[in-house]
């Protein structure tokens, strides 16, 4: 019984050890909280504040976007995007397609360059359409903005130049085709002519030189012919005022006769006879095509002393004969010198 006795003895003395040890692992504090890990303190969640739940503030203007400063057409498909949001706005998204298909998320800028065919195979012409989304730092979105914008290809000079020689081409081969039309019904030569492209005259400059007393004015016109037909300006009116522009002192007109060839630029030349003096003037002059105005301005210009060459040519033989005497006057006391000497050898000989 004894042996019994202390074996159940032992068992209950090693349960009350492990009791034991378990409740010094696993101490409770005073207010019920059980302190893992060796007494670390818990950790308290940090407190988001309200506005993190709703979008970025609306500005006074509300949100938007702009194109190259609202501009309604552009010639270029790289444009600069102004972007307008509110406070506490940290990121946004672009994209050219309305379902944001293509965008993700970057830093909240006020301007950004930006490509109106990104993610297009090509770029045609036409109306192109930006969307933009603002986000908080908490990830909430405002709604979404857009601007649209039309983008037209610029037309070169080159490709002008191109598209009126092509119509040029196209008109002589139509002329031709005409041509032969008519011999194979007819039976005899036709001549059509070459449909005419209406004359349009584009001025390049137009100067009043500058003239010596006694000379007529002389009006210079730098023009383009683009029409398909030799044409022309036919008369010029010009009035002359003094320097303050103030007094008319002559008025007159002058034909012009010269023609400008098709698709070609030429210098033509008017002149307009005058008594006036030395001094500065003010020249208004107006160009018709027949009795039409094409083109009109005014400009400054000078009557100037007539240059004196006749004495300075005088002079200046005058001073290429002095130079030619003293040449002269050796030659003439060599010659002398010569015939004495001989003289004198004539003589003594002879005695």
């Amino acid at each position: 019984m004894k042996k019994i006795f202390l074996f159940f003895l032992i068992i209950i003395f090693a349960f009350g050890l492990v009791f034991q040890v378990q409740a010094d692992a696993d101490p409770v504090d005073t207010q019920g909280t059980v302190q893992a890990g060796g007494g670390i303190p818990p950790q308290i969640p940090p407190q988001i504040p309200p506005q993190s739940y709703g979008p970025p503030a609306l500005p006074s203007e509300g949100f938007g976007i702009l194109i190259n400063q609202g501009a309604e057409y552009t010639n270029n498909p790289i444009v600069t995007l102004t972007l307008k949001s509110g406070l506490i706005t940290e990121r946004m998204v672009i994209s050219n397609f309305p379902d944001f298909r293509d965008a993700g998320q970057e830093t909240y800028v006020q301007t950004k360059t930006w490509n109106l065919c990104q993610g297009l195979t090509f770029c045609p012409e036409g109306k192109y359409t930006v969307y933009v989304k603002f986000y908080t730092s908490w990830g909430t979105a405002s709604e979404v903005v857009s601007y649209s914008i039309i983008y037209k290809k610029p037309i070169s000079k080159l490709i002008f130049e191109e598209i009126k020689q092509k119509l040029i081409e196209i008109s002589e081969r139509i002329s031709d085709l005409r041509n032969q039309i008519a011999q194979f019904f007819l039976k005899k030569e036709v001549v059509v002519e070459t449909p005419e492209i209406p004359s349009e005259f584009g001025f390049w400059g137009i100067t009043i030189s500058d003239t010596e007393k006694g000379s007529p004015i002389k009006l210079i016109i730098k023009i383009e012919n683009k029409g398909n037909q030799e044409t022309g300006p036919t008369k010029v009116r010009l009035k002359i005022f003094d320097k303050y522009h103030s007094a008319l002192l002559e008025e007159s007109e002058a034909d012009i006769s010269e023609k400008v060839r098709p698709f070609q630029i030429q210098e033509l030349s008017v002149e307009f006879p005058t008594a006036l003096e030395t001094g500065q003037y003010w020249g208004e002059f107006e160009i018709y095509k027949d009795e039409e105005s094409i083109e009109k301005d005014e400009q400054d210009f000078y009557i100037l002393e007539k240059t004196a060459t006749t004495g300075f040519e005088e002079e200046k033989g005058k001073e290429e004969k002095s130079k030619e005497l003293p040449y002269l006057y050796v030659g003439l006391g060599i010659t002398a010198v010569l015939i004495l000497g001989g003289a004198s050898w004539f003589f003594l000989k002879r005695k």
